[in-house]
């Protein structure tokens, strides 16, 4: 639960960010928090994510709360701040003592304690997680996706439009495959490197067979 309410603004973006199918959402206050969050929901190690997750008190009584608490499979607890880069370098005084007491506050516990800036959010992959968000809330044809895995476990990588040429001739059914396709890539069923933009030439496999 978390220990600060998200205040109601005219200046920043209040929201909420489903980022799994059928699961709980994150609530955010900026657009760079909303992209954090969609970068970690194409981390498949990444299993929860809580805003405002915990009060940190240090000098003379004050208090700081961090952004979010990302919990991993196989890479622990990351306490996470996320501000631009421009807000940091104009008041690095007042955020110098929070952030010692965070990474304190971490490190007592086995966590990790990151800032994030628009220069490591805002990167190819936030790109392919952009497109590929809205087709998570898209159920893919059943029909269409048994043509895909199959064909793909057959062949192993290769690229999304020799996958999609190979399946059908007919471009209506072409069109339908790709959606469906990126239906797939969405939940992890295919996938790709997501840290290069991808495009038609892009070279996927299945997620469950090792890419060499």
């Amino acid at each position: 639960m978390p220990v600060r309410e998200i205040p109601r603004s005219h200046t920043s973006m209040i929201g909420q960010h489903s980022w799994i199918p059928g699961g709980g959402s994150v609530a955010l206050e900026s657009l760079l928090e909303r992209d954090f969050v969609s970068l970690m929901a194409f981390d498949n190690d990444v299993v929860k994510i809580e805003e405002q997750p915990v009060r940190i008190i240090f000098a003379n009584k004050r208090s700081y709360v961090p952004d979010f608490l990302v919990t991993h499979a196989n890479r622990g607890l990351r306490l996470i701040e996320v501000k631009p880069k421009r807000v940091l370098d104009k008041r690095q005084e007042e955020f110098a003592p929070k952030f010692a007491a965070a990474s304190k506050f971490a490190t007592e516990r086995d966590w990790t304690f990151e800032i994030w800036t628009e220069r490591e959010i805002h990167i190819p992959r936030l790109e392919n997680a952009n497109f590929l968000l809205p087709f998570r809330r898209e159920t893919p044809d059943p029909g269409l996706a048994a043509r895909l895995v199959r064909d793909l476990h057959r062949s192993g990588p290769i690229s999304i439009y020799q996958l999609v040429t190979s399946c059908w001739d007919d471009h209506h059914e072409q069109s339908r495959g790709l959606a469906t396709l990126w239906c797939l890539l969405s939940i992890g069923k295919i996938v790709t490197d997501l840290n290069v933009e991808f495009d038609m030439s892009s070279p996927i496999w299945i997620g469950d067979q090792l890419h060499d």
